[in-house]
């Protein structure tokens, strides 16, 4: 794997670090309306973009391009969505970190914080395995196109490449890599989701 495929992880983690240092250095000069709005606005963007991307765009798209196609598109889509869900998930955890600062938490606002926390790590991690993961689906679509299957729709038997030992390593580490991305991405939307679930009890109508 091209190391070079690695520096967009370090772009977004230098970006985090520049997030959060400012948020913590302008909350004394930003009204609190302001910080609740950027708070309820990056969560509702993050929230929403990955229900969109998770349970529509992305099974839509499997289902009905060839596998290529789809391919290419996610290796576009990929790193736009998880950065903005990093640059979402650092203004939101730094927006209630304002209003709550370490040291006032009660019980529910730990539960908050850590699934806040949670939603970072995770998207990070993201961040770092989706270069690596595209490698590995590049490869396995040159073997399957070279057999055949690249106009190929949906789900491919792997069973079809039994003799090809190099497309069923590749395969396997994809899907071990693919399998962890979205375990990432489902914990950090229900991380998401319980603190919907917690601010909404407060919001007025």
């Amino acid at each position: 794997m091209d190391l070079k495929r690695l520096y967009p992880s370090t772009r977004v983690c230098a970006v985090a670090v520049v997030l959060i240092a400012l948020c913590y250095f302008i909350q004394p000069m930003v009204s609190t309306s302001i910080l609740q709005f950027a708070h309820l606005l990056t969560f509702a963007l993050n929230f929403g973009m990955q229900f969109w991307v998770t349970f529509i765009a992305g099974l839509t798209m499997f289902r009905n391009m060839p596998r290529e196609m789809f391919g290419s598109i996610q290796g576009k889509l990929f790193p736009k969505y998880f950065f903005i869900g990093t640059v979402c998930s650092i203004i939101t955890m730094a927006t209630f970190m304002s209003a709550h600062p370490i040291g006032s938490h009660d019980t529910q606002t730990k539960v908050q914080f850590y699934c806040l926390l949670a939603a970072i790590v995770c998207t990070l991690g993201n961040v770092i395995i989706t270069p690596i993961m595209h490698d590995y689906m590049v490869e396995r679509n040159e073997i399957e196109k070279k057999k055949g299957h690249e106009n190929h729709v949906g789900h491919l038997d792997s069973k079809l490449f039994s003799g090809d030992t190099r497309y069923k390593t590749i395969h396997k580490r994809f899907m071990q890599l693919h399998g962890l991305s979205s375990l990432f991405n489902l914990l950090t939307f229900c991380a998401n989701l319980v603190h919907l679930y917690i601010i909404s009890a407060g919001l007025q109508l």
